[in-house]
């Protein structure tokens, strides 16, 4: 019998909380988007906890400027862009949190088929 590598279990466990089932969502799995209500638009980073969670929020900053606040955890202090118009602004939150997704499920696809190879089971990827 092969000895077990401790990351096994670490990554068994991180697989299954990434596996929960969720309601899906065309293009956007795992991403919260607040809707653009009185100046203000807000999407959050996917991820198995609220303490690592990446946020971003627009805000209006004077005449027709806007801004974007960049958090993380709930607990943090933000971190404003420059200024720039409402639909840049926009298109920044969602290029920011687009970037995200797609990092979060190359990592998740790869701690998956790590843990496949590693223990001889078949990746559902």
């Amino acid at each position: 019998m092969a000895p077990v590598d401790p990351h096994d279990y670490a990554f068994a466990a991180i697989s299954q909380i990434l596996d929960q089932p969720e309601a899906p969502r065309p293009g956007l799995t795992g991403v919260a988007i607040t809707p653009v209500e009185d100046d203000v638009y807000s999407r959050s980073s996917p991820g198995p906890f609220d303490a690592i969670r990446v946020k971003w929020t627009t805000r209006a900053a004077s005449n027709d400027d806007y801004v974007v606040d960049e958090t993380v955890g709930g607990n943090s202090i933000a971190v404003t862009s420059r200024r720039m118009t409402r639909e840049a602004a926009i298109r920044f939150v969602d290029d920011r949190a687009n970037e995200a997704q797609q990092r979060f499920d190359q990592l998740r696809n790869e701690m998956i088929a790590n843990l496949a190879a590693r223990t001889g089971t078949p990746s559902l990827l």
